[in-house]
């Protein structure tokens, strides 16, 4: 949304609030504008865009202004430092009617839902925000095999992995009869919401597999977990 499309917001009284608006008045507490952000990140409709409009009465829509944009676009930034994962917003100055209105847009985001404040992790004595990678993997870990692979991770196990009619890494069904491929010292590398990304100790290579074809087993030979990984299609 442009400078030019908000500031024609302003000209005709398209400031009504609504799902996708919010007006207020200077003075508007830190964490009400971070609320009313928070909201909006995770409501808006994929490939639109909501405003919170500083400098407006809330009621009439009447143009106050506010007395100092900067120090306003400053401390209104710093106050979202808290949202987790991080809210991406655009934020304007707009000259109208004599006066500055700043309008806080928000786009649509990916990365839903948000939380006005944020996420702890203990790190040693002491507590502190979560970065927001280790947010997408708390997350993450309340899907049962997710939740298993970041812990092999943090933990740098050992694991088997075989495949089941399968060339592991290679994304393509088995041509042929039976096969079964077994990779005896790996590493789970990396994990998000559709892959597993493992780190062969052998060949150092590291290779991608979606978790839709992976499932957890235990190799009894080395009383290690094992991972099963079916072909595509399987």
């Amino acid at each position: 949304m442009t400078e030019a499309q908000l500031i024609e917001m302003l000209r005709t009284g398209q400031t009504h609030e609504s799902s996708a608006i919010e007006r207020k008045p200077d003075g508007f507490k830190d964490r009400e504008a971070r609320k009313v952000i928070v909201a909006f990140a995770n409501s808006t409709p994929e490939g639109q865009a909501a405003v919170l409009f500083i400098g407006l009465d809330d009621k009439t829509g009447q143009v106050l202004g506010v007395a100092n944009a900067d120090a306003l676009q400053s401390r209104y930034s710093k106050v979202l430092e808290e949202c987790y994962p991080s809210i991406t917003v655009h934020m304007h100055a707009l000259a109208f009617e004599g006066k500055i209105v700043v309008a806080i847009v928000v786009p649509a985001s990916s990365r839903k839902p948000h939380f006005a404040g944020g996420a702890y992790i203990r790190e040693g004595s002491r507590s502190v925000l979560a970065s927001d990678k280790l947010y997408d993997e708390l997350i993450l870990s309340r899907h049962d095999v997710v939740r298993e692979l970041l812990k092999y991770k943090r933990a740098h196990t050992f694991l088997s992995v075989r495949g089941i009619n399968y060339k592991l890494g290679s994304q393509k069904p088995f041509q042929g009869g039976a096969y079964v491929e077994e990779i005896p010292d790996t590493k789970v590398e990396d994990c998000n919401g559709f892959s597993v990304t493992l780190y062969r100790l052998d060949s150092q290579v590291s290779f991608s597999e979606s978790l839709k074809r992976v499932s957890i087993s235990f190799d009894n030979k080395k009383s290690r977990p094992m991972l099963l990984i079916t072909a595509p299609g399987r």
